[in-house]
């Protein structure tokens, strides 16, 4: 059965390699983004009351495949919640979780790969690493952040992508990469596309497609 396609733009990469950055920046211009899940599922179990140590579960193999087991369910009720047709920017997808599987040494969830295949994202980015910094929810160091960041390239590779690599550069240089790169995707879509470039700015706007893209191009 061939995959459903999807107007989704995945944003991934290895921890510190400032995709949320990037993802926050395109929020504030008016982009759907979805956060990055793990993050969204430490916080919450952190205002609970639970360590880092346990919810990561660095006490045993069994949390930690409990985890992961947590992020899968997320990420399959967001992709059944989620309109396909719907021009969505998602900060780390399902795909990169079998990447910390093979950091972790835990059991594979076939699961993971299965239910990537069934979407066809509309783009991968991948971040380039930088210089590792911990934070509160971070328990990897740089050389997890090197084997995490190959790993996340050649499962993106094996589900047949092309990710778009996002180099080390500045903030606004990163950020002005990634523009770019989301104004040639939809220059070359189909003709579902030019009915959009011929909307007004509400149509846009309602179609979850940022009007900014529009500028010049009518």
């Amino acid at each position: 059965m061939s995959p459903r396609e999807t107007e989704w733009v995945i944003i991934d990469g290895a921890p510190s390699s400032g995709k949320t950055t990037i993802v926050h920046a395109l929020h504030t211009r008016g982009f759907r983004i979805i956060p990055e899940v793990a993050r969204s599922l430490i916080d919450i179990e952190l205002a609970k009351g639970r360590s880092l140590e346990h919810i990561r579960g660095e006490l045993g193999s069994a949390i930690r495949e409990e985890f992961q087991e947590s992020l899968l369910s997320i990420y399959l009720q967001q992709f059944r919640n989620i309109d396909p047709e719907e021009f969505v920017i998602f900060d780390g997808a399902l795909p990169h979780i079998d990447a910390y599987i093979a950091l972790e040494n835990t059991t594979p969830i076939p699961e993971v790969m299965e239910e990537s295949q069934k979407y066809h994202f509309r783009q991968v980015f991948v971040f380039d690493p930088l210089p590792f910094e911990h934070d509160h929810v971070r328990v990897e160091d740089q050389q997890s952040a090197l084997f995490l960041d190959q790993k996340i390239r050649s499962i993106y590779h094996e589900l047949g992508y092309q990710p778009i690599s996002v180099p080390v550069a500045s903030v606004e240089e990163r950020l002005g990469f990634v523009l770019a790169h989301l104004q040639c995707i939809f220059a070359d879509h189909t003709s579902s596309f030019s009915a959009r470039r011929s909307c007004r700015d509400a149509t846009c706007a309602r179609n979850g497609f940022p009007a900014f893209l529009h500028a010049g191009s009518q």
